[in-house]
C-alpha cells in the first residue's frame, strides 16, 4: 500500500503480446472493467514487449500505468517454448518490482497460474478452467472420463507437476460455479474460491433482425463465402471442441435440408468442403457481424469451463443449439436447445428441432436475455474483485 493508503496492484498482463489468444481478450477486457470501477488503487501493467497497437476501447485513467519488461528470453509463437518462455516472465514480476522499486500488494494474474513460489505481495488468480488435470477425476466424474480421449498426455503431465504450486497462490477467482467445483475436485486447493465472470462487449448487441443489408456486413460475409442461412460456431477445432461430429451432424442434416444452409466454423482451420466453411482467424471487430447474421449459434463441446460464444450469441438475440454439460445449465438454463455430443444423428436432430421450432427458440432467447445481461453485465464481472480490494 503506498503512501495514500491506495493499494498497488501489478497486473500479469503477458497476454497483451499475444493478440490471437483467448486469454489476450479476457486480459484486455479485464483491465477495461477495473479501469470502468477502481480509479483509486494504482495498477501496473506488466507486459513483456511493446505494444503495437492501441487495444483498448478508450484511454485508460491515469492510476493504470504500463510497465514493458524488455524480457529478452520471451518469444511469443514459439509453441512449447513459448509456454516455458511465458512461465519465466510470470515468475519473474516480483525481481521485475524489486528492480523497478515498486512495492506492490497483489500480483494479480486474469487467468491460470501456477507460482514457483510465495513473494512478498499476495497472488490473486482467475482460473478459467482445469482441463489438463480432468483425467485425475475420471473415476469420480463421467466428463473427466471422457477427457481421457481428448486431453494431451504432455500437458496433463506438466499440470501435474506444478498443480501442488496453486497453495502459492492467496486468492482463486473462477469464471463458474461448475469449474469452481472441479478446481476443488482436482487440485489441492479447498479455500474459498470467488468468481470473476465474463462480460460481453458493447460490440455485441440484441439484434432481433440480422444487419446483412449494411453494405460493410455483406461485405464480410462475402469475404468468408456466406451465401445460404447459416449455422455459426465460433473457436478452436481441437478435440474438446468435438467439430468432427458437428461436421457429420451437419452432413446428415443437409440430406434433410436439400443444402439449404451452411455451416461456418470461425476461429479455427481454414478450409471449404461444400457448404461448410472454415474460415480462420476473424478479427475481434467482424464477430459480431457473425453473430448478428447467424440463423442459431451451436456448439457440441464435450467440455468448458465456461465458454464465451454462446453468451456472445446470446446477446445478439440469437437460439442456441449446446452440448448438455453442467456449466451450461449454469449459465443458461432452459434457453437453449440441447442435445448430447457423442452421436451426430442425436445434433442432428437437435438442429432439426430447433428449425422446427425457431420462432420459440428465438423467443426463449429474447426472454432470458434481460437476466442473463443483468447476470454478466460489466459489476457483476467484478463483484467479488472489487469486495476484496475494499475490505482487505
Amino acid at each position: 500500500m503506498n503512501k495514500k493508503g491506495r493499494k498497488v496492484i501489478a497486473v500479469n498482463a503477458v497476454f497483451l503480446n499475444e493478440p490471437d489468444n483467448n486469454f489476450h481478450k479476457f486480459t484486455v477486457k479485464t483491465i477495461e472493467l477495473l479501469a470502468m470501477f477502481d480509479i483509486e488503487n494504482i495498477y501496473y501493467l506488466i507486459h513483456p514487449l511493446p505494444l503495437t497497437e492501441n487495444l483498448f476501447s478508450k484511454k485508460l485513467p491515469d492510476n493504470f500505468i504500463f510497465l514493458e519488461d524488455g524480457a529478452s528470453f520471451y518469444i511469443p509463437y514459439a509453441g512449447n517454448l513459448q509456454k516455458k518462455n511465458r512461465e519465466a516472465f510470470e515468475n519473474s514480476i516480483p525481481d521485475l518490482l524489486q528492480k523497478q522499486g515498486i512495492k506492490a500488494d497483489i500480483i494479480f494474474t486474469p487467468y491460470n497460474f501456477f507460482p514457483e513460489n510465495k513473494c512478498a505481495a499476495r497472488y490473486w488468480t482467475v482460473f478459467h478452467d482445469v482441463i489438463p488435470l480432468l483425467p485425475l477425476g475420471a473415476l469420480k466424474n463421467r466428463q473427466c472420463l471422457d477427457a481421457l480421449v481428448y486431453s494431451g498426455m504432455k500437458e496433463t503431465l506438466r499440470w501435474i507437476k506444478k498443480r501442488k504450486n496453486i497453495l502459492n497462490n492467496d486468492v482463486l477467482f473462477s469464471v463458474s460455479e461448475t469449474e469452481k467445483a472441479m478446481i476443488n475436485l482436482l487440485t489441492p486447493w479447498k479455500k474459498t474460491i470467488y468468481l470473476f465472470k465474463n462480460y460481453i462487449s458493447p460490440g455485441y448487441i440484441t439484434a432481433e433482425k440480422p444487419d446483412y443489408e449494411d453494405v460493410n456486413s455483406r461485405n464480410i460475409l462475402n469475404g468468408l463465402g456466406i451465401s445460404k442461412p447459416y449455422l455459426l460456431y465460433v473457436g478452436s477445432m481441437t478435440a474438446r471442441k468435438n467439430t468432427d461430429t458437428l461436421i457429420k451432424a451437419f452432413k446428415l442434416l443437409s440430406e434433410k435440408t436439400q443444402d439449404t444452409l451452411q455451416l461456418i466454423l470461425a476461429g479455427g482451420n481454414t478450409f471449404r468442403s461444400g457448404h461448410i466453411i472454415g474460415t480462420g482467424f476473424i478479427e475481434e471487430k467482424k464477430l459480431p457481424v457473425l453473430f448478428k447474421n447467424c440463423l442459431c449459434y451451436i456448439s457440441v463441446s464435450k467440455y468448458e469451463g465456461f465458454g464465451v460464444p454462446p453468451l456472445e450469441a446470446l446477446f445478439c438475440g440469437k437460439p442456441l443449439i449446446l452440448s448438455e454439460l453442467p456449466v451450461c445449465r449454469e449459465i443458461f438454463g432452459n434457453i437453449p436447445v440441447y442435445t448430447g455430443y457423442r452421436n451426430p444423428e442425436e445434433v442432428r436432430d437437435a438442429i432439426l428441432s430447433m428449425l422446427s421450432e425457431k420462432q420459440a427458440a428465438v423467443e426463449r432467447a429474447l426472454k432470458g436475455l434481460s437476466r442473463i445481461r443483468e447476470q454478466f453485465s460489466e459489476k457483476a464481472a467484478v463483484k467479488d474483485f472489487l469486495m476484496l480490494i475494499n475490505s482487505d
